[in-house]
């Protein structure tokens, strides 16, 4: 309050402004920012004044700063305007983010983070990665186009998805490849390259006479 003199001797009481709870003033038709709140102290139409409490467009959010990101088991969030936390994305076991709705490629395999509409959020594996590499039968990585032979006869190349494609049998003493579920021959002998629901096998005999 303030006591204000007229230029007629006479005086009169004004409110200067209002007090929060913590004693912080804010004069009269302004607004302070306290901590996670914003007080407004302003004059209605009826000439009362009223103090108004409301969350500030930088509160925190249960503790983390306006602006600042944090990982809540796999998930990134940030705190936005009055302490609304934003999902981000997914965090991968390896710590790379895969921003909300967005599909990455995380160890050979193709992972989408979702925020659905009710929201739950899911990260699902979609499969294979598109780009994703192959393993021999020793292990060894191999990159998609690379062809090679394995127990001997068979060649093998790596697919899209990293699925590994059985082309058929080599032998020396045949120049071309032998195509799966065929024969050849070449001198005295039959060379056969066979492959059913995933099992291969590859002999040879002697031609009939």
């Amino acid at each position: 309050m303030k006591c204000k003199i007229e230029p007629n001797g006479s005086w009169r009481t004004e409110v200067s402004g209002c007090i929060t709870p913590d004693k912080t003033t804010v004069p009269v038709n302004s607004e302070k920012e306290i901590g996670d709140h914003t007080w407004e102290c302003k004059m209605n139409p009826n000439g009362h004044i009223v103090l108004k409490q409301k969350v500030s467009n930088k509160a925190s959010c249960n503790g983390h700063p306006y602006g600042s990101e944090w990982k809540d088991k796999s998930f990134q969030f940030k705190c936005g305007e009055k302490g609304v936390p934003k999902f981000m994305g997914c965090v991968t076991s390896s710590g790379e983010l895969i921003p909300d709705g967005e599909v990455k490629s995380v160890d050979g395999y193709e992972m989408e983070c979702m925020k659905h509409p009710n929201g739950t959020i899911t990260m699902t594996s979609l499969g294979r990665s598109i780009d994703a590499k192959c393993k021999d039968s020793q292990g060894q990585e191999r990159n998609q186009g690379d062809t090679w032979i394995e127990n001997k006869y068979f060649e093998k190349t790596c697919k899209e998805r990293g699925m590994v494609e059985v082309n058929g049998c080599r032998v020396d003493a045949v120049e071309d490849l032998i195509p799966l579920n065929s024969k050849v021959s070449a001198g005295n002998l039959e060379y056969h390259c066979e492959g059913n629901d995933g099992s291969f096998k590859f002999y040879s005999k002697v031609k009939a006479q």
